[in-house]
C-alpha cells in the first residue's frame, strides 16, 4: 500500500502557510497543520480533508517547548513520519527597539528562531534514519538587510538563515 508523503507546516492557519498547505494537498501530501489560531486551522484542515487530503490540525503555541514536543509527537503518531517540515510561523515587529517590551522580544525570538530549531531537532532524526526529507525555512528580506523598527525581527530572521545554512552543511551527506 502506497502512503502519501507527509508535510508538517507551522503558521498554517492563514497566508503563506495556508497557501502552502493547499498546494501540497493538491500535490498529494497528507498534512499536519500547526498554528495558534485553532478555529481557522480546523477550518483549513476540514477543507483539505473534504478535498481528499488527510489533514490534522494541531493548535500549537510555538513559544512553548512542551507544545513543540507535543506537535512533533502528535504528527508522528498520526502519520508515522514527516517528509517535509515547513517552518512558516513568524511574528514581526514594527517598533523602535527602545519601545519594544521585554515579552515581545521573547515571543519574536521564540517563534521565529527557537521554535524552528527545536522542531527540527525533534523531527530530523527520523529524516536522517530514512535518509530523506526536506526542511524549508520561510524567511524575509529583513533577514538579509536590517531595517529600522524591526531590529528584533531582523535578528531572528538572520539567525534563522544562519541555522538553515549550518544545518544544510551538517546534513548534506
Amino acid at each position: 500500500m502506497n502512503h502519501p508523503p507527509v508535510a508538517l507546516i507551522t503558521g498554517a492557519s492563514r497566508g503563506i502557510g495556508a497557501a502552502t498547505a493547499r498546494e501540497l494537498a493538491r500535490r498529494g501530501y497528507a498534512l499536519a497543520l500547526a498554528a495558534r489560531s485553532a478555529g481557522p486551522l480546523a477550518a483549513l484542515a476540514a477543507e483539505l480533508s473534504r478535498a481528499g487530503a488527510p489533514a490534522l490540525p494541531i493548535p500549537t503555541d510555538l513559544c512553548s517547548r512542551d507544545e513543540i514536543e507535543r506537535l512533533a509527537r502528535l504528527a508522528l503518531a498520526q502519520f508515522g513520519h514527516i517528509d517535509a517540515l515547513i517552518h512558516n510561523a513568524g511574528i514581526g515587529g514594527d517598533r523602535p527597539i527602545a519601545q519594544v517590551q521585554g515579552d515581545t522580544v521573547a515571543t519574536i525570538l521564540d517563534t521565529n528562531l527557537r521554535a524552528p530549531i527545536e522542531l527540527t531537532r525533534a523531527l530530523l532524526p527520523g529524516m536522517l534514519e530514512r535518509r530523506r526529507g526536506a526542511i524549508v525555512f520561510v524567511a524575509s528580506v529583513i533577514g538579509h538587510i536590517g531595517m529600522p523598527a524591526s531590529a528584533i525581527y531582523s535578528a531572528s530572521k538572520f539567525g534563522l538563515r544562519g541555522f538553515a545554512h549550518g544545518l544544510r552543511r551538517e546534513v548534506a551527506h
